[in-house]
């Protein structure tokens, strides 16, 4: 639940609104914030904001890419019918991560 309320929309996210979203304690929320902070699945800027992490993104990318008829489909698509290269990067910010 704590995921599910940290990727919603208008992110980043303070405290009180994961845990509120979330109906996890706020101590209890921000322990498994830390954990997943720490882990790489969730960024904070420092000031009680949290966002969704690269990882948690690489993992979310993950799952789109095995589904038959995704985003590895499209991809394939786009580079055959333009002779191009293609990639999917995913924002966090102003930086990118290249998944494909």
């Amino acid at each position: 639940m704590i995921i599910e309320a940290l990727s919603g929309p208008g992110g980043p996210h303070r405290l009180a609104e994961v845990a509120t979203a979330s109906g996890v304690p706020k101590s209890s929320t921000y322990r498994i914030l830390a954990s997943l902070v720490e882990q790489g699945y969730a960024v904070t800027d420092g000031e009680g904001s949290y966002g969704i992490g690269l990882r948690l993104r690489a993992v979310a990318a993950g799952v789109c890419t095995e589904r038959p008829g995704g985003i590895v489909e499209l991809l394939e698509f786009l580079h055959k019918g333009t002779g191009q290269a293609v990639h999917l990067a995913l924002r966090h910010g102003t930086a990118l991560t290249y998944i494909r």
